[in-house]
């Protein structure tokens, strides 16, 4: 009940409003060591469940309006997912679905005919990779042992894109190395 006073009171209703947005990626089916911060349907389940205890969950585009007229309900959040991944479908929409909580979706639909972004290409490739070894001294990792650890350093030093990844990796791999830029679309469940 306090910590319910405490929001009411950071999150008043009315023209004072404000609004919190739980940003989520991927919700995948099950626990994955190359993606220790991306929770699972379980994990994500607790976190819908503690959403819901704590907060008023509305549609982004709700929120947006309710917060230009000043009447956005206390303790307002808004739900988002970034990209459009598949298991956001799969995965997220029956959780959201069996709460009747609304989401936004973010879709990057240059994607949509099976390309995968720069990211996703550089996971997959440090995940299977069959190499004892894999240089990397052109990004600033001087070598990589296949070893979960080092994989996750590789992932970590390598978000930046398609710029800070040597050729020679990128021709090594099996997957698609095109990369697409495309204006994301929204869709709201």
């Amino acid at each position: 009940m306090l910590m319910r006073a405490a929001l009411g009171t950071l999150s008043r209703p009315g023209e004072r409003g404000r609004l919190s947005i739980f940003i989520f990626h991927r919700v995948l089916s099950a626990p994955d060591p190359l993606f220790p911060d991306e929770v699972d349907i379980e994990r994500f389940s607790q976190i819908l469940d503690w959403i819901g205890a704590w907060f008023n969950v509305v549609p982004l585009s709700r929120a947006v309006d309710d917060l230009a007229a000043g009447t956005l309900p206390a303790r307002a959040a808004a739900i988002t997912f970034d990209d459009g991944y598949a298991d956001n479908l799969l995965n997220a929409a029956p959780c959201l679905a069996e709460r009747g909580m609304p989401a936004s979706f973010f879709i990057a639909t240059g994607f949509l005919d099976g390309g995968r972004m720069f990211n996703d290409n550089v996971i997959e490739a440090v995940r299977h990779t069959t190499l004892d070894h894999i240089e990397l001294s052109s990004i600033g990792v001087d070598q990589c042992r296949s070893g979960l650890r080092q994989k996750n350093v590789v992932l970590s030093t390598t978000s930046s894109g398609p710029s800070s990844i040597d050729r020679r990796l990128r021709v090594r791999t099996p997957f698609s190395t095109s990369w697409k830029l495309a204006a994301p679309s929204c869709l709201t469940i």
